[in-house]
This record gives C-alpha cells, sequence and structure tokens, in this order.
C-alpha cells in the first residue's frame, strides 16, 4: 500500500492507480485542491483503507478499465454512498466520458485540467453527493436508530446529534451502533471485537480501549450529552455526562 497518509478523514481524497507514472501525473494534478490524498493501486487496499477511515472521494484512474471497476464502484455506492467516485483520466472521446459513467462513477474529469476548474468540479460532485446522502429524507431502505440525542442511519452509516453530524470512521460508528443496540446493559470486549471491529479472536492489545477513547472524543467533539463509560467487569455502555445535569445553584442575595 501507498500513500501520503494512512487514515482517511472526511475531507481526503483516496486515488487508485495501478500504474506508478499514472499515478504520479494524477497526484500532481489533485495536490492542487488542498485536500490530502491517499494513493493504493489495487481495489483490495482501497477497500482496507476504506474500513480504516473515511473519505470524501475515491478518484480511479480512467486506465483502469475492466469488470472489477464496476463492481468495486457498486459496492462503495451501496456500503458508502456518502463516498463520490471520480473517474480521472485522458477521456480524449465522448465513448471513454460514456463509458466512465455508465460504469457508475459520480463524474468524469478529464485531464489535463486548470487549477482552479479542477478543485471547482471536485467541490460540485462532493456537493452533490453530500447532499444526496445527508438528505432529510432518507430512503425507505434506510434504517434509522434513536437513542438520547443520537439519530443513526445504518445503510449510509451516519451518525447525527440534535441534527449535527458526528464526523465518525466506519468503525468509530459501527462501535456507535454496537452500543446503541445493547443500551439495556453494558456491551463487553468481546461483542465489540466480534460486532464492531470484525475480529474473530481478541488479540489481547488495547484496541478497544483505543477505539473507544476515539469515540468519546467525537462525542464530545459534537456537543452530544452522551459519552462511552466502562462499566468494570462488564464492559461499555452510553451515558449521559455528568456536566449535562449539573443543577444550576442560585446565588443567595
Amino acid at each position: 500500500m501507498r500513500g501520503e497518509t494512512m487514515v482517511g478523514s472526511n475531507n481526503q481524497l483516496l486515488l487508485i492507480a495501478q500504474d506508478r507514472n499514472d499515478a504520479q501525473s494524477l497526484l500532481e494534478q489533485l495536490r492542487s485542491c488542498g485536500r490530502p490524498i491517499s494513493w493504493v493501486s489495487t481495489f483490495g487496499e482501497a477497500q482496507n483503507y476504506l474500513i480504516k477511515g473515511s473519505y470524501a472521494a475515491l478518484v480511479l484512474s480512467e486506465s483502469q478499465k475492466n469488470a472489477d471497476r464496476s463492481n468495486f464502484i457498486s459496492l462503495v455506492r451501496k456500503q458508502q454512498p456518502s463516498v463520490a467516485t471520480i473517474i480521472m483520466g485522458p477521456l480524449v472521446g465522448a465513448n471513454d466520458r460514456i463509458e466512465a459513467l455508465q460504469s457508475g462513477a459520480d463524474d468524469c474529469i478529464p485531464i489535463p485540467m486548470s487549477n482552479g476548474e479542477l478543485q471547482a468540479r471536485i467541490d460540485t460532485i462532493l456537493r452533490r453527493v453530500t447532499r444526496a446522502a445527508t438528505s432529510n429524507n432518507p430512503s425507505q431502505r434506510e434504517r434509522t436508530l434513536n437513542y438520547c440525542d443520537l439519530e443513526l442511519w445504518t445503510e449510509t452509516r451516519l451518525a447525527f446529534t440534535e441534527g449535527r453530524k458526528v464526523d465518525l470512521t466506519r468503525t468509530e460508528f459501527d462501535l456507535l451502533l454496537c452500543l446503541v443496540e445493547g443500551v439495556s446493559e453494558p456491551v463487553d470486549r468481546g461483542t465489540i471485537l466480534n460486532d464492531a471491529l470484525k475480529l474473530d479472536a481478541d488479540p489481547g492489545t488495547s484496541i478497544v480501549a483505543v477505539y473507544i477513547h476515539r469515540l468519546r472524543r467525537k462525542l464530545l467533539e459534537a456537543h452530544s450529552a452522551l459519552t462511552v463509560q466502562a462499566i468494570r467487569g462488564k464492559g461499555y455502555a452510553l451515558q449521559e455526562r455528568v456536566e449535562f445535569f449539573q443543577p444550576s445553584i442560585a446565588k443567595s442575595s
């Protein structure tokens, strides 16, 4: 795997290009957008990156024309519809552009292109995809879970607190979902490893504590009333933060 950063953030691009020269050419153009970029050479590597982090868009080299491209785009659209898919390359003819769009991509961008136009094109694509994914009218197949001030959209893996989006990676969302679904009692370490972290065996490390810490921080940053509390000998549970219950004390005059 190759990349300028390992774990994605919500404004990051993930470039998929098998040929090194092709990748370097695309990276040079994409850096003008002012967004962090990771680069991988295969669709399998891209799937691993998507599990570990969240990305604003996937940029696929136009040179990777094969059945796997359509299958990969279809999988991303199903699992993470808020992630835009863009095919980028020479695209010299109309047939190239039609083929790129028919593969399921949100848009195709021919290069070379001026830096200003490229940035505007990518920003426009991201706004369009984000509006579709975060619409206040989720599709009928979208299952929502509500607990306290949290609302979870399980199909698109989006979380909100009082209408504000909580910036979560895929794994962090799965952890929060695990805690919400098991809210009646503490969720033990084994359940978190299996259901949220997708691990069949306990690695014997602090990986659960690391993800719990990250989730606590994300909930705090989103100003949620909830936090994740460790219950000694039992596991973890969502609880309302103490400061939300501090009564105001009237001062005597």
